[in-house]
């Protein structure tokens, strides 16, 4: 029953901080989205100093050095490490921005060929070279068939095309004379 208590008084306190920052964020005259966002950064950085302060005091009662605050709020260790994602979703997320990617393309397309006026012709630009930009990420995102394959910049090179130990029968299919 005091744990229930516990976890009762705390999600009160975060929703009388959410109503307090949004009626003072619209008094204010900012938009509710940036109020809402300023609600969602409040909630991560208390949340995560609260998580800091309870694991760092548990290191070190255990004997251990604790990570650096930023380390680990952001977790930055993490970065390092590839990730594993399911192929469907790799796919899947492709797709979508390979659609986004298309929309971009086509609202440029029409800016560039329909301006009255240099403005105009400096969005339609912009808009194709975003639209070139997430087509490209789209492609990467769905090639990337390996955890050791990267998104931007020189894959991990083990020899083979794909960076696996085994060609696939994509690399077979590369390589065939044509």
């Amino acid at each position: 029953m005091k744990l229930r208590l516990l976890v009762g008084l705390y999600l009160g306190l975060w929703v009388t901080l959410a109503v307090v920052l949004a009626y003072f964020g619209m008094a204010v005259g900012v938009s509710p989205w940036v109020t809402a966002g300023g609600v969602f950064f409040t909630f991560f950085f208390i949340n995560g100093s609260l998580a800091y302060v309870f694991r760092s005091r548990q290191l070190k009662r255990e004997g251990q050095t604790p990570p650096s605050y930023i380390n680990y709020l952001f977790q930055t260790d993490k970065f390092n490490q590839p990730a594993r994602v399911p192929a469907l979703v790799r796919i899947a997320l492709g797709l979508i921005v390979s659609f986004g990617a298309a929309l971009f393309l086509f609202a440029g397309g029409v800016f560039t060929l329909t301006h009255k006026s240099s403005g105009q012709l400096f969005a339609g630009c912009l808009l194709l070279s975003l639209g070139a930009a997430f087509a490209y990420v789209g492609y990467r995102v769905i090639r990337m068939n390996n955890p050791s394959r990267r998104l931007f910049g020189k894959d991990r090179d083990l020899g083979l095309p794909n960076n696996s130990l085994q060609p696939t029968a994509n690399d077979a299919a590369a390589e065939r004379p044509r």
